[in-house]
């Protein structure tokens, strides 16, 4: 453990850098970056220069630890030192940066990198394309998506998720099923999460009958939908004011061993409120009762509307 190479090198007056470069992935392995951190001090109290793989593997320390101001740090004394910086140095940093949504950061450090030696590979661009997604940065996450191509990088079903769910949360309904498109002529295999995410970006995107298409496709590929596919494709026709949709779904769930939720029945209640199908409401309702489902305040307050709708 990293506990006991610390306690190893106490008890070396001498120890040689290579012990430093294990104890460090030691503590970066654990997320122990004060500990990283400490030992690269130590090296400089004993006059032992670090080298590229002591201070990437810190950089990667701080990165899990949430630190990004010290990899940034890190980054920069090596940027000024004589050290070339290769490709795992630099993705370590845009990880930090991404794990902080420090977008415009992991931008300058995916400058320098195209202008240096290091190639930029797929976990650089999909930790870049991360930052982006906290930022609702959609625009620059499809311009790094082509990048990728130009570059060479090898787009797997992460990296097309990841842009996809930029453009779920900027209602990009439409890029997300180009993105679900280029991904079946790239012969990415998909998957019930990458699917939910299109869905979703349809969903936001007031695009319910994309939604209903999307559902039936996975069908038809093979790819199992959960809970949450069926939770947002009712969602989909709910704000469109198809309730006939939103129960056809419903009864869906069950052939397909998904099972409902608060989240579901609540989506139903809703859409059968803007359809004026009170009835049909309070019978969702004590459907959810015998389920033994606990209903919310967005539940009764779907309820009460289908039922203000008509006067009951």
């Amino acid at each position: 453990s990293w506990m006991e190479t610390l306690q190893f090198l106490r008890v070396m007056a001498h120890s040689e850098a290579r012990t430093f470069t294990a104890s460090i992935s030691a503590c970066a392995k654990c997320g122990e970056w004060k500990q990283a951190l400490q030992l690269l001090f130590v090296m400089a109290q004993r006059k032992l220069e670090s080298d590229i793989i002591q201070l990437t593997t810190c950089i990667s320390a701080c990165q899990k630890g949430g630190k990004w101001e010290d990899a940034l740090q890190l980054y920069n004394v090596m940027a000024q030192s004589e050290l070339e910086l290769n490709t795992r140095t630099f993705n370590a940093v845009i990880c930090a940066f991404e794990k902080a949504s420090k977008w415009e950061n992991a931008f300058q450090v995916l400058d320098v990198m195209t202008t240096s030696r290091s190639e930029p590979d797929t976990i650089t661009f999909d930790a870049v394309i991360g930052a982006c997604v906290k930022c609702s940065g959609w625009t620059n996450a499809l311009h790094l998506f082509d990048s990728m191509a130009r570059k060479r990088a090898r787009c797997n079903a992460f990296t097309f998720n990841t842009v996809m769910s930029a453009c779920a949360k900027s209602s990009q309904g439409a890029k997300a099923l180009q993105l679900l498109s280029r991904m079946a002529e790239g012969a990415v295999e998909g998957s019930t999460i990458v699917c939910n995410t299109a869905i979703s970006a349809c969903e936001k995107g007031n695009q319910w009958n994309s939604a209903l298409h999307l559902v039936a496709a996975m069908a038809q590929s093979k790819v199992e939908p959960s809970t949450v596919t069926f939770n947002v494709s009712i969602s989909a026709c709910a704000k469109a004011g198809k309730w006939e949709k939103s129960l056809q779904l419903f009864n869906l769930m069950e052939r397909n061993r998904a099972a409902a939720n608060t989240i579901t029945f609540s989506a139903v209640i809703s859409a059968l409120g803007i359809g004026a199908k009170w009835e049909k409401a309070l019978e969702m309702l004590h459907v959810m009762s015998r389920s033994s489902i606990e209903p919310n305040a967005i539940t009764f307050n779907a309820a009460a509307s289908a039922c203000e709708k008509v006067g009951e």
